[in-house]
């Protein structure tokens, strides 16, 4: 971050007597201003305004102050952000461009399907298509659902495998 001190924000409009003001209707700095502080928690500013593409860059710009450096190499502009909201991200303050590679076809429950790899590993693709046509050459792959379920499990550290073992 710039060593240039972010001047106070000021309201770019008049407000009628009576009239409340949304914190969406706040500017950008002083949403800043009020994470940084802790008045809005990090993980609950698109709640707060209603509007994850902006929520990511006051976040984003609330974490820049806080860490005192710029996140510039982490892309967050023209991503959809409804996507993931509630659902695999919190605190989001941009995206990581990963290379998508498609391996297949592989035979599975009698239908074949081409099977998108996000990587950087070199040569993973090409692998596993060659184990995508072994399987499907060999009858393809019969799937059965067991359980649906997500669990939360505790995590023990122990000082050496015997105690791991023994626990």
């Amino acid at each position: 971050m710039s060593g240039k001190a972010i001047q106070p924000t000021v309201f770019p409009f008049k407000m009628a007597p009576g009239e409340t003001l949304k914190l969406r209707d706040y500017p950008d700095l002083e949403l800043v201003d009020r994470v940084v502080s802790g008045t809005i928690k990090l993980f609950n500013i698109e709640n707060e305004i209603q509007d994850k593409d902006r929520a990511v860059r006051i976040r984003r710009m609330a974490v820049e102050r806080m860490l005192g450096q710029q996140v510039r190499n982490l892309p967050f502009e023209n991503y959809d952000y409804n996507a993931i909201f509630g659902q695999c991200c919190e605190n989001v303050i941009g995206y990581v461009p990963v290379p998508v590679g498609i391996a297949g076809p592989l035979l599975i429950d009698g239908k074949e399907y081409m099977i998108p790899m996000a990587t950087t590993e070199g040569a993973l693709v090409a692998s596993t298509t060659r184990g995508c046509k072994v399987l499907s050459m060999a009858g393809g792959v019969t799937t059965v659902v067991t359980r649906d379920a997500m669990s939360r499990a505790p995590v023990l550290e122990c000082p050496n495998v015997q105690v791991a073992a023994a626990v």
